[in-house]
């Protein structure tokens, strides 16, 4: 996972303008029908509100959540290591975590569990995230050994000097896939 395809866009939008509602389509050329994930990075010489969301279509309808931009100081550093709350697994639900890497190089993070009560669940799990990739790790339980929980957290610890990742986790219905983040 990680390190696919690189598109580039560049223009000048209005003040206050909603500029496409589906850009991976209308800004960076992918079909409509393309099965395409991955990280956007936007700068602006003025000041920019970023949101988004992701979904899939069903017969049943839509599903699917909104994503706030996260800037780049946000990101966790081998100084300052990230935490994702309110994770769980079981027969309902399962939590992916996902890692975009903003920089120039290649980084490399553990993501560690733990119970609400701080007891260590499994083994950690080292993830390499290509530069301006996303990698996301489905059934983070799963990946790290640590069996179900009804509630617990993760510490994400970048191990690469001068590294920097940012970080989320969603909580997925297992009947639904409909994702909480």
């Amino acid at each position: 996972a990680g390190g696919g395809e690189a598109r580039t866009w560049s223009g000048s939008v209005a003040p206050g303008t909603r500029l496409y509602a589906d850009a991976l389509v209308s800004l960076l050329g992918f079909p409509a029908d393309a099965k395409v994930s991955g990280a956007l990075r936007l700068a602006s010489d003025r000041p920019l509100v970023v949101s988004s969301r992701t979904w899939n279509a069903t017969e049943r309808g839509t599903y699917g959540a909104h994503l706030a931009g996260l800037r780049e100081e946000r990101a966790v550093t081998p100084e300052r290591p990230g935490v994702l709350p309110a994770l769980k697994r079981g027969a309902s639900s399962r939590t992916n975590v996902g890692l975009t890497n903003p920089g120039e190089g290649e980084a490399t993070a553990a993501i560690r569990l733990f119970a609400a009560n701080g007891t260590a669940l499994g083994s950690a799990r080292t993830v390499t995230v290509p530069p301006g990739a996303l990698v996301q790790v489905d059934d983070v339980f799963v990946a790290c050994g640590a069996g179900d929980a009804a509630i617990a957290w993760a510490r994400v610890e970048v191990t690469t000097p001068g590294g920097a990742l940012l970080a989320y986790a969603s909580v997925i219905d297992n009947a639904t896939s409909d994702p909480t983040i």
